[in-house]
């Protein structure tokens, strides 16, 4: 076995998230965005300085995409919005589809069609009561089915055809 192969891995970014997720990988900019669920904000990593841009968030962000024509689409808790390229909320297209007080936007993923795909999650676990939506590319928002407390990540990402795809091969919205 080559010993090369088994290298120690070196952090690259000491980010001291309280709740860092939602890892997306941009093509375009070679940049790493993700969010911090907790300490609500969009971030934006480049590996080549070592820079990370933080874009505070007044509200829970859940996942965000990355826009065809720049940009993002967002899933706060009070529900669905489009950002500029600066991560500032814009435009509100949908409201959340459940009462903002126990539940928030979890995890999401563009599909091979740029539709979002975006699960929700009961913060009290108490009740069956989260759901998966579909935010198609006019902004209209689908249940796709519902009756579970939270919605893993892998869920969050199936698309119709029933394949997951791959998070770096998924359209934009």
């Amino acid at each position: 076995m080559n010993d090369s192969v088994l290298a120690t891995p070196t952090a690259v970014l000491d980010a001291r998230a309280s709740l860092g997720e939602c890892p997306v990988w941009s093509r375009d900019e070679q940049v790493l965005y993700w969010i911090d669920i907790n300490a609500p904000a969009l971030h934006r990593f480049d590996p080549r300085s070592g820079e990370n841009a933080t874009m505070p968030l007044s509200e829970s962000i859940g996942c965000f995409a990355l826009r065809a024509r720049g940009g993002f689409v967002l899933a706060l808790r009070s529900g669905i919005w489009l950002a500029d390229a600066h991560g500032h909320p814009t435009r509100k297209v949908a409201d959340a589809p459940y009462d903002p007080h126990h539940h928030r936007f979890n995890d999401g993923r563009c599909d091979p069609r740029g539709r979002l795909i975006v699960g929700t999650m009961n913060e009290n676990r108490d009740r069956g009561s989260a759901a998966l939506y579909r935010v198609d590319t006019d902004c209209s928002v689908r249940e796709l089915f519902s009756g579970m407390t939270i919605l893993p990540a892998p869920v969050a990402c199936f698309d119709q055809t029933r394949k997951m795809p791959r998070t770096e091969r998924a359209g934009h919205f």
